[in-house]
């Protein structure tokens, strides 16, 4: 049993077939009002030929994904292409997207006990989070929960909504990424609270065109097959603007109708409504890639236990593309990560990653796609899994920031008189006991640094500072 269907058994919900799923997620579709279950479909395989996608008629969807732990789908229907034998197959990817049906919350590591005080009541959802509209599947995969917010009435993915689009999908992750119910919880039979302050699950986050593991399919461990639960009624898309704070989008305008979107407007004179602020910077300050492949080095064993090892890949190719970093450079640092995890993998029993998993993540690196240089920070942020800080050296090593920017600055206002700058910022008196340290140790060569820190009076910490800048040849300031 993946691990939360006994919260959905538990409540009644329905648990509804893979064709019926796909149908209430598809069924208003302009293709599926068109085509019924012969609307064609993208379906990404990604162990076939290492990751292809096939495009399936929806009649035959369980069919091809039967048996298999690596079949996905995305919530969007696709544009229709000519294939050169004249047949029609759908298209794919995020620039041929034809309707948004639904928006999709991806959780990993889910604790039961959580969804099961939230979802208990759905679809009357008084437990569900105030102003947001409930979900109106759930699907079980694993050890992780995917929440559909299927659309009352599918949306075109039309240019002049894309930002709107992105920002609600944006929110609702945001959502989750905060303790669920942090007021508590009162069982209304014994009145005793539970305070919570665990979120549901560890956010995953992805893009409006997404695909996920298929329902009837299996998941990436496990023996029981991927199950959908109805919970909720089908949502707006006016009341999921409005949770999102775009209450005054229009959700109507001619199919053709290329205009700017409000967001797009907005962005203009309110740089707060912007996702990317304008700036006339060509790329990230160089020494942006050496740092993240460091810190996500240094996250290795973080990465080996809870997931994040694939988006990381990405994130750390997006980074040398934005750096202009080889692409030998890039698969030589992914190998040593890739090494790092199985080593961990072995040690603590979790899965192994595959080295063609980390191949096909880097196939984020195509320097022609300059797009790739928008990606803001809480993006790449989003990918790894924790956040960057605030970097102060622009990318420049202690040593270059001392001997190009701090020294000299610090020469120049000596020079200019400036007194806040003498001992280097140090308090008032640092500095003075350097010679008597010094002194009693040249005196008393088998004296150990708590004794002389008694002989004179001042901290261990001050020893040991001064005799290790002897030792290296430095004069302490």
């Amino acid at each position: 049993m993946n691990l939360c269907e006994d919260v959905f058994v538990g409540m009644g919900a329905e648990e509804v077939s893979p064709a019926d799923f796909y149908r209430g997620v598809f069924g208003k579709s302009r293709g599926y009002v068109r085509y019924g279950d012969d609307l064609e479909v993208p379906v990404t395989l990604s162990s076939e030929a290492g990751g292809t996608w096939r495009s399936v008629k929806l009649s035959r969807l369980s069919e091809i994904s039967e048996g298999r732990n690596d079949a996905y789908v995305s919530p969007c229907t696709y544009f229709p292409k000519k294939s050169s034998d004249g047949s029609w197959h759908s298209s794919n990817g995020k620039r041929c997207m034809d309707e948004i049906c639904a928006f999709v919350v991806d959780l990993d590591h889910v604790d039961p006990d959580v969804p099961s005080l939230l979802f208990e009541d759905i679809p009357d959802a008084p437990g569900w989070f105030e102003g947001v509209p409930a979900p109106t599947y759930a699907v079980c995969s694993g050890k992780g929960l995917h929440l559909y917010f299927v659309l009352e009435q599918p949306v075109p993915a039309l240019k002049r909504w894309m930002l709107e689009l992105e920002q609600v999908n944006r929110k609702l992750y945001e959502l989750f990424a905060v303790p669920a119910l942090p007021a508590g919880f009162e069982d209304l039979e014994t009145g005793e609270v539970f305070l919570l302050d665990a979120r549901i699950g560890d956010v995953d986050y992805h893009g409006v065109s997404q695909p996920y593991r298929v329902v009837g399919s299996f998941p990436k461990s496990g023996s029981d097959p991927v199950s959908a639960w109805r919970v909720g009624n089908t949502v707006s898309i006016e009341d999921l603007a409005r949770f999102a704070g775009l209450d005054e989008t229009v959700w109507d305008a001619d199919e053709f109708d290329m205009s700017e979107s409000l967001l797009s407007k907005a962005s203009g004179s309110n740089p707060n409504w912007a996702r990317e602020k304008k700036t006339s910077r060509k790329g990230w300050t160089p020494g942006f890639y050496r740092w993240l492949a460091q810190r996500e080095k240094d996250h290795a064993r973080l990465y080996g236990e809870y997931g994040h090892r694939y988006k990381q890949v990405q994130a750390l190719s997006i980074a040398a593309i934005k750096d202009g970093i080889p692409r030998a450079q890039l698969e030589e640092d992914v190998r040593d990560l890739y090494k790092r995890w199985n080593a961990c993998s072995a040690k603590y029993g979790h899965p192994r990653i595959e080295w063609a998993e980390c191949r096909k993540a880097m196939n984020s690196f195509d320097p022609v796609r300059s797009g790739y240089r928008k990606f803001p920070k809480w993006w790449l942020e989003g990918l790894c899994g924790w956040e960057f800080g605030t970097q102060k050296r622009n990318g420049r090593s202690q040593a270059e920031h001392l001997a190009k920017v701090a020294r000299p600055i610090r020469f120049y206002r000596k020079q200019a008189g400036d007194e806040s700058v003498v001992g280097g910022g140090r308090p008032k008196g640092s500095g003075t006991k350097k010679d008597a340290v010094r002194s009693f140790a040249a005196a008393h060569p088998d004296a150990n640094h708590s004794e002389i820190a008694r002989a004179l009076g001042v901290s261990r910490p001050t020893v040991i500072k001064w005799l290790k800048a002897e030792r290296e040849g430095d004069d302490g300031r």
